[in-house]
């Protein structure tokens, strides 16, 4: 893999040494040539469960006396991408011309497993092994999202600097300028990356400069913001919330229906941006900082609406269900917990990776977290209420997925 695993949470993505090229589009396979996936049931027909309760999980399994930690020859190793249903395997992806092995290069999102491979001058985009679209170009999938029998894909240049919005084969709305807010690696933007549902349109927001916009199927109009640098923007229901940054170093504010919220815990020094989260359509927001004098000591801050707030230890964190509202917190030392409200604050025994946001579900009110074990020999698992189911692989558990996401 590209990026040493001791950097927990989400995988970065891959540069490679060829320029971007201009944004032309085609789609089809008459170009793509790819080794064909191993179909052992296709996702939705497998009917493999063990107590009513559906859930899926991807992993990237190595050859048997591959060090894939330090992953020494990264791109010359065969790897497969896995997809299980509940504990059996139904569908593998051999890495190359349609999949990566990296962990934000492969997701699950609407019953079907989607694919990347970049190389210099394309991009490929690959559903349960096939592809369905080749870009031109080396690009990065911000977000992705079928909706109404349609696959909504929001790509940006590697350069950071302008994106594209398609609808299938079609683009639908570009910028040659502007940087988009969120992506298919950060918590708060599971499962869909920056492009997700709003009223029923796909929908997401950008800045260029100091100007904010929204764009809701394709029509894009512009945000009034505060003056203060914004965190994170997001649009619910038709209505644009904002967390940005307060009048002082150690706070910060967050508008939503034209109410001003603001959290300033005393002490709170916030590190880095905050993100907008959704709980049952009613928004909070959580940003990563420390509290008295060491910004060693790292802390995730939820602050809801309501005035409620709870602090996490470490710097990442995934929502693991709505209701009761359940958060997966983790750390660059392994650190591995959850907070709900009807339960508080619990650790895990042991110190994992976390190699994406999908790192955990509520599932008929059990908890599920995939564990990738940092001491070399152990074999990767799924956490279910205290209990480790192994998997038996030479790799890791990339994600863990509902059967509806």
């Amino acid at each position: 893999m590209k990026t040493p695993l001791f950097i927990s949470g989400v995988l970065l993505l891959f540069v490679s040494s060829c320029e971007p090229l201009s944004l032309n589009y085609s789609i089809g396979s008459s170009r793509l040539s790819h080794q064909t996936p191993r179909a052992l049931s296709h996702p939705r027909e497998s009917s493999a469960a063990t107590d009513g309760s559906i859930y899926y999980f991807t992993a990237v399994s190595f050859p048997p006396d591959y060090d894939w930690r330090r992953d020494s020859s990264y791109g010359a190793v065969q790897a497969n991408i896995n997809l299980y249903r509940n504990d059996s395997l139904i569908l593998q992806i051999p890495t190359g011309t349609v999949a990566s092995p990296d962990a934000d290069m492969h997701h699950f999102i609407g019953g079907h497993l989607y694919t990347q491979f970049r190389s210099c001058g394309r991009t490929v985009l690959a559903k349960d092994g096939n592809p369905i679209l080749e870009l031109d170009h080396e690009a990065i999938l911000a977000g992705l999202m079928p909706l109404e029998g349609k696959l909504f894909t929001l790509w940006k240049n590697r350069s950071g600097e302008g994106f594209a919005l398609m609808d299938g084969g079609n683009e639908s709305f570009s910028r040659s300028r502007g940087q988009l807010l969120g992506s298919l690696s950060l918590g708060a933007y599971v499962p869909c990356g920056a492009l997700y549902p709003d009223a029923g349109k796909p929908c997401f927001c950008y800045q260029n400069g100091n100007d904010w916009y929204v764009v809701r199927e394709s029509r894009e109009e512009t945000v009034r913001k505060p003056y203060l640098p914004v965190y994170d923007m997001r649009s619910l229901d038709g209505e644009v919330c904002i967390f940005y940054h307060g009048d002082s170093s150690i706070s910060a504010n967050f508008r939503y229906k034209e109410s001003v919220v603001n959290f300033s815990p005393s002490g709170f020094h916030f590190l880095k941006p905050g993100y907008i989260y959704e709980n049952e359509g009613n928004p909070f927001c959580a940003g990563a900082g420390y509290q008295g004098g060491d910004p060693a000591n790292a802390y995730t801050m939820v602050n809801f609406v309501s005035g409620q707030s709870v602090m996490l230890p470490g710097s990442g964190i995934c929502q693991l269900s709505s209701n009761p509202l359940t958060l997966m917190f983790y750390s660059s030392d392994g650190t591995t917990g959850y907070y709900s409200g009807y339960s508080g604050i619990k650790y895990l025994q042991g110190n994992y990776y976390h190699l994406s946001p999908n790192a955990g579900i509520r599932l008929d009110g059990k908890l599920l977290i995939a564990l990738n074990p940092m001491e070399p020999g152990r074999k990767p698992g799924i956490w279910k209420d205290g209990e480790i189911s192994e998997l038996d692989i030479n790799g890791f558990i990339s994600g863990i997925y509902q059967s509806s996401q």
